[in-house]
């Protein structure tokens, strides 16, 4: 009796697992863009080619006043406008250790 309820507890556990991977895997899913956050968070935008030759993807981007931003590589240059996004993710969780 005790060992089916270890192995009960057992599948119970993984279930939990399996569904919290699961959830996570539909966070970090391409959303559309209308769906995207625009209070300043930082994202990830899919863009159309007219922004990038085969399309592609535009990182650490935020929404603010009306535009779609990212910081320049150059600190001389700014921000850089980002057009034609068609979808968005959140970003991914950093690395537990260096």
């Amino acid at each position: 009796m005790t060992h089916k309820i270890v192995k009960g507890l057992e599948q119970a556990v993984m279930h939990a697992k399996i569904e919290n991977l699961e959830a996570e895997i539909e966070r970090l899913r391409w959303q559309p863009i209308a769906t995207a956050p625009l209070d300043g968070t930082e994202v990830d935008l899919w863009c159309k080619p007219a922004d990038y030759p085969y399309g592609g993807r535009a990182t650490d981007c935020h929404y603010h006043c009306g535009e779609w931003l990212k910081y320049g590589a150059d600190p001389e240059i700014g921000f850089i406008k980002i057009e034609n996004a068609t979808h968005w993710r959140p970003l991914p969780d950093p690395p537990v250790s260096i």
